[in-house]
């Protein structure tokens, strides 16, 4: 069984607010530790995320808890975003995404591998 990552309540309510937008997140910062990781010339790499409302900015440091990876927000209201720094050494890919935990919670469960290419 895999570890389950432990995202946080504000996170898990967000995602069923706006999905898109956490799976978007989940997707940036596994892109960024990728980079990370397979880039030699630099120990580190960085995202910036647009500006946007402060709930979101929550859901970004949350989740980048759970990838080891910084997030300090930037610039004052109403232009306030945050920059997602991956240091090669300190960050790593979570075993599972929001999505896949809140479906694992619901019970929701993968099909056999026989059904999936009937």
């Amino acid at each position: 069984p895999k570890f389950v990552p432990a995202y946080s309540e504000h996170v898990r309510n967000f995602y069923k607010k706006d999905s898109n937008f956490v799976n978007m997140v989940h997707d940036k910062l596994t892109e960024l530790v990728k980079i990370a990781k397979e880039t030699k010339n630099a120990a580190y790499r960085c995202y910036s995320f647009p500006s946007m409302n402060r709930d979101k900015r929550h859901v970004i440091h949350d989740v980048g808890e759970m990838f080891g990876v910084e997030t300090k927000a930037f610039d004052a209201e109403p232009n306030r975003n945050i920059v997602a720094t991956a240091v090669r050494e300190y960050c790593w890919l979570p075993s599972m995404s929001v999505a896949e935990v809140i479906q694992r919670e619901n019970g929701a469960r993968r099909p056999p591998i026989n059904q999936l290419f009937k």
